[in-house]
């Protein structure tokens, strides 16, 4: 069941990209799955928090959904998509590529070089508005989130763009330890810089709170 605060929240039934947020909107990147890593780390939680809150509006007499742009949610589009993924993976052209990958590993193991691909999303704890000035936060961030970072496993990680409450990550990684482990390195990195950069933070979020929600969304790309 929905937290009460999520099903008053306008967000919550004009799905879309994020507004305030550069890559969800040129990616189409569904704000509800912001929505649903918050709603995750407080479950079961007496008091549940998000400063990403909008009250709905609604028109006296109009029973019309619409969608912040004013259009209707195209449910019908998801699904066809989702359909088309299922018959693509069930294809004979990808049968074909993972038969030969399996041949290929059982040949030799060691000359498989994995280089994946990963696009991470994370929130602010809460989803504070910490990064309101997204340009500014990220022109301070962009140059040296990274530059002297050495995590193992991961060959190239690049601040893609500070949403206001949440953050867009690009991660190349040898597939030797796991997505999660990487994360925690990586957010453990990101955290360290936008303190040292962006002083107003550690004043908003208090001596003993971290700037991070745990859970996390991942997906590969590329």
């Amino acid at each position: 069941m929905l937290p009460e605060r999520c099903r008053k929240c306008a967000r919550n039934k004009n799905h879309g990209a994020h507004t305030s947020c550069r890559i969800c909107a040129d990616t189409e990147f569904d704000e509800t799955i912001v929505c649903e890593l918050n709603r995750s780390v407080q479950e079961g939680s007496d008091e549940f928090e998000c400063h990403a809150f909008v009250p709905t509006l609604e028109v006296i007499g109009s029973k019309k959904e619409a969608t912040a742009d004013g259009r209707k949610p195209a449910q019908g589009n998801l699904l066809a998509e989702q359909l088309a993924v299922i018959k693509l993976m069930n294809s004979d052209k990808i049968q074909h590529q993972k038969a030969c990958a399996l041949q290929q590993l059982e040949r030799d193991p060691e000359a498989i070089i994995v280089n994946l691909k990963l696009h991470y999303v994370w929130n602010v704890k809460g989803r504070r508005n910490i990064f309101a000035k997204s340009e500014e936060s990220f022109s301070r961030l962009f140059c040296d989130a990274f530059a002297k970072a050495a995590i193992p496993s991961v060959l190239r990680a690049q601040l893609l763009w500070l949403g206001p409450d949440h953050v867009h990550v690009y991660c190349e990684a040898d597939g030797e330890r796991s997505l999660e482990n990487m994360l925690i390195d990586i957010k453990r990195y990101l955290e360290q810089d936008a303190l040292n950069h962006v002083p107003q933070i550690a004043e908003v979020l208090g001596p003993s709170q971290s700037l991070w929600d745990d859970d996390y969304y991942v997906e590969s790309v590329g």
